[in-house]
Formats: structure tokens, C-alpha cells, sequence
């Protein structure tokens, strides 16, 4: 049986933010992709991370479109790039990796 819900920490724009996607928030990403899920995997996934996003945190700046919330994961990308302090946009709660 498919399991809908992970818990996943984001760094947007500096700041983890905890996330846990549910079965709504793939059927959203479904709709907002509007194209075939195979030719566009990682957009997928991100707007799933954004309609969990939504639902949780619906005051959050990186909420307001996914436009922006796409900034502030690239803007959380290089400033672990930049800092080399240990942060990873897009890590898996409690990872090690």
C-alpha cells in the first residue's frame, strides 16, 4: 500500500521549516503540474512540498505562490553552498545523510 505522508524538513530562505505531506497534497501537486507527472518528477514533488506547505503554514512568505517558494529553497541551496554549515535544503527528517 502507497504511504502518502512523510515528514520532511526545508530550508527556505535560511529557515527549516517541518513539513508532513499527505495524500491531499499529492492530489494538489497533481492538479497544479498539469502535465504528465513522469516529465516533470522533481516539480512534482516540490509542489507537493508546497501544498503541504500551504496547509501548514498558510502565513508563510514561501506560501504565497510557488514561484516564491522555489526562490527561497534556491535561496536556502546556496546559502548551505555558500556556508558550508551542514544545512541541506531538502533533507528527510532525521537523516543523516
Amino acid at each position: 500500500m502507497p504511504n502518502f505522508k512523510a515528514k520532511v524538513d526545508l530550508v527556505l530562505d535560511g529557515e527549516a521549516v517541518e513539513i508532513r505531506t499527505n495524500y491531499q497534497d499529492y492530489l494538489n501537486a497533481e492538479r497544479a503540474l498539469g502535465k504528465n507527472i513522469a516529465e516533470a518528477a522533481v516539480e512534482y514533488q516540490g509542489r507537493a512540498w508546497f501544498a503541504a506547505l500551504r496547509r501548514q503554514y498558510p502565513d508563510h512568505p514561501a506560501a504565497k505562490n510557488f514561484r516564491a517558494f522555489a526562490e527561497m529553497i534556491d535561496a536556502g541551496d546556496e546559502a548551505a553552498a555558500d556556508e558550508d554549515d551542514g544545512l541541506d535544503p531538502i533533507r528527510p527528517a532525521g537523516s543523516d545523510a
